[in-house]
């Protein structure tokens, strides 16, 4: 990672949740070197469309089907395990340098893409496009509407007695989570703004 992109084990911040030692800094690097490859050959695709003449009649999307690859992330229900990178180029449509901080699902890409190619989106879509939001051209909170977002997560390889089912509901400040499974239903309740590394559990707090 140094070599290639001038990045040092150390310079790479580590989420609060994990342990920061040497081991988990390389795990670090390793995955960002893999993030700073993808950004080269997303680049090498941006060059073939240049190329070709096709740029500026494409929409580029990029993002995750889940978070990082390491414990509390990825096949969880916290932050780090749901919320992913999500960026959009689309020409004559998206206002450069626009950062929205909307709540989406993934599932917002299928009826965005319809109507952005001109066809009819089902309503039998339980899903939303994005198009309004993106043509708003506008940053921060923009759909009143996209004030939450709720996740779910199933059966993920685990082998009885093992299992990670859950369900999430989260807001611009909190994060509520049911666990289920074999094991007896426990609730977790987060304060994002004071705990954003999902440290301190308080749905034992009647002041919340």
């Amino acid at each position: 990672l140094e070599k290639r992109f001038g990045l040092r084990p150390e310079q790479i911040p580590v989420p609060g949740f994990l342990s920061d030692d040497e081991k988990t800094r390389l795990r670090r690097a390793d995955m960002l070197y893999e993030t700073c490859r993808s950004d080269e050959f997303l680049g090498e695709v941006v060059a073939v469309l240049e190329k070709s003449g096709e740029l500026e009649n494409t929409i580029i999307i990029v993002t995750a089907d889940n978070g990082t690859a390491c414990s509390q992330a990825k096949a969880s229900a916290y932050d780090w395990g749901c919320h992913v990178p999500f960026a959009i180029r689309w020409p004559g449509k998206v206002k450069p340098g626009m950062v929205v901080e909307d709540f989406i699902g993934l599932q917002d890409v299928a009826p965005t893409l319809l109507e952005a190619a001109g066809a009819e989106v089902p309503s039998t879509m339980s899903a939303r496009s994005l198009v309004p939001v993106l043509a708003s051209g506008k940053s921060g909170r923009v759909d009143p509407a996209r004030d939450h977002i709720v996740t779910g997560l199933e059966w993920h390889g685990e082998l009885p007695p093992a299992n990670k089912a859950s369900r999430t509901i989260r807001d611009a400040r909190f994060q509520y989570i049911i666990n289920y499974g074999t094991n007896p239903v426990t609730e977790e309740l987060y304060d994002l703004e004071k705990d954003p590394d999902h440290r301190v559990n308080l749905i034992a707090d009647a002041s919340q």
